[in-house]
């Protein structure tokens, strides 16, 4: 039982060690992306359990919508591992990082909104960032409605 467990533990290691290398290193901007990820799908989730879900026309949970979420996480990581593959092309070393930087702070945007939903009092500040954060797209929705 002992050559069992310890057989999977060395293939999780391998894999986690192969996915780490091919994303640029298992560093602490990479680790926070993922948390936020993390955090962002279980609260989404945990809302749409609630009837929360602004993601569904009923607010409940719903697999399509989790399944675009689950995606949307993975190809978050393939954005990375393309950028750090740019980067080890061009021998620079910022590209990676300010993908990673650019989706922390999306995933923190959407943390603040899934706090928003469940009523928790957010700074004003914050909360006026999240607004010019989606202005563009509301205007682009009205715009799509016109044509």
């Amino acid at each position: 039982m002992d050559d069992m467990k310890l057989t999977i533990l060395a293939a999780g290691a391998a894999v986690g060690a192969f996915i780490g290398g091919c994303l640029g290193g298992w560093d602490f901007a990479l680790m926070t992306l993922c948390i936020f990820a993390t955090a962002d799908f279980i609260t989404g989730t945990g809302l749409a359990a609630l009837g929360l879900s602004t993601k569904t026309e009923t607010g409940f949970l719903s697999s399509v919508a989790m399944g675009r979420g689950l995606m949307q996480k993975f190809f978050i990581l393939f954005l990375v591992l393309a950028a750090y593959r740019l980067d080890e092309l061009m021998n620079t070393s910022y590209l990676r990082e300010a993908v990673i930087f650019a989706f922390i702070f999306n995933e923190l945007l959407s943390l603040t909104e899934h706090a928003i939903v469940l009523g928790l009092p957010i700074p004003a500040p914050l909360k006026n960032v999240i607004q010019t954060y989606h202005a563009p797209k509301q205007k682009n929705e009205k715009t799509d409605d016109k044509k």
